[in-house]
């Protein structure tokens, strides 16, 4: 299996396979995978595979991916999400879906594959070398770093609107008026500010949805900071469950009795206290608490001995239990 699955829609296929030549070239090992545009079917063969093997699963996400008749593409992107190893590639204006918002982003709307002239000097392959370096990144299990193509684009257009001194006086207001709406400022922007300030703290998953949105800004450093710093511990959480297991009472373990109904009544008696004693060794054995016992209908078949009836039982303990639940949290200081 190659290291890195490429995962696009059929209809994407053009502008895909000039990514697809650009991560053979840069020496990734890559399978690309297309997908049926408009939702459903089967999955193709291995993919499941594919997904759980591959470092990294790149995801072309376009008008179609995005839209909502991509079932598939959107179940297998959200199965590669949770296995860590997805990183997501924007080509057209609509954002992945909310639940992809843990997936590193690179905007690849700006990119071209052979660029020429002045698209060369202001970027040249910038937006490629992120996805590339992204990918290298997953490739080795690490978090990839955001993208900074479109910072060093921004610096690049800046200095060329300055062709001379006199020029370059004029335009110093707005270039920082600029600067700072793009919040590549020595401080934040107003709306970055106010998103990083409502991070929820300790939450990873906040940190990646703010580095989606500001993945070259003010506190992008610092949220990746955080993030490559983060614990996982693991804790324990009690539900509730309930086990139902056989339980016998032979006939002859009881007294006789001169009637059959108390005969049967004895028989039940003995049959909750096996249930009992079956519900606590079930308890002990799985590490749970036991919070109550009782016996399901049974059948109890009586004879008549010298002594008179005895009744055996057949049926079932009820076990109520508490079960531990271990759950892994994750945690960004």
């Amino acid at each position: 299996m190659s290291q890195v699955l490429l995962l696009s829609l059929d209809v994407d296929a053009a502008r895909t396979e000039v990514i697809l030549e650009a991560l053979v070239e840069a020496g990734i090992d890559t399978w690309w995978q297309q997908l049926p545009a408009g939702g459903g079917g089967l999955p193709p063969n291995n993919i499941g595979q594919r997904v759980a093997e591959a470092r990294c699963v790149i995801l072309i996400w376009s008008k179609a991916s995005v839209g909502s008749d991509a079932t598939l593409f959107h179940d297998i992107a959200k199965s590669s999400l949770q296995a860590g190893n997805a990183i997501c590639v924007r080509i057209d204006d609509p954002l992945p879906p909310p639940e992809m918002a843990g997936c590193t982003l690179y905007d690849m709307r700006g990119w071209r594959s052979k660029p020429a002239g002045w698209r060369k000097w202001f970027g040249g392959n910038l937006y490629m070398r992120d996805l590339v370096s992204g990918a290298r990144y997953k490739i080795a299990g690490k978090d990839p770093p955001p993208a900074s193509a479109p910072r060093t684009m921004l610096i690049r257009q800046t200095l060329a609107v300055v062709p001379a001194i006199g020029t370059v006086i004029y335009l110093i207001p707005a270039a920082i008026g600029l600067w700072n709406d793009l919040g590549m400022a020595n401080r934040p922007s107003a709306e970055e500010q106010a998103t990083w300030d409502k991070v929820e703290t300790g939450s990873c998953n906040s940190l990646r949805r703010f580095l989606v949105n500001y993945p070259g800004g003010h506190y992008a450093a610092q949220a990746q900071a955080r993030l490559d710093g983060r614990t996982q511990e693991t804790q324990t959480s009690w539900e509730p469950a309930e086990r139902r297991m056989p339980v016998y009472v032979a006939a002859n373990l009881a007294k006789p009795s001169a009637h059959k109904p108390a005969a049967a009544s004895i028989a039940q008696g003995n049959a909750l206290a096996k249930a009992e004693e079956t519900c606590t060794g079930l308890a002990e054995a799985g590490n749970a608490k036991l919070l109550g016992v009782d016996v399901g209908v049974g059948s109890e078949q009586c004879t008549v001995t010298d002594g008179g009836y005895v009744c055996s039982f057949d049926g079932h303990a009820i076990c109520k239990l508490s079960e531990p639940r271990d759950v892994t949290v994750e945690r960004c200081s």
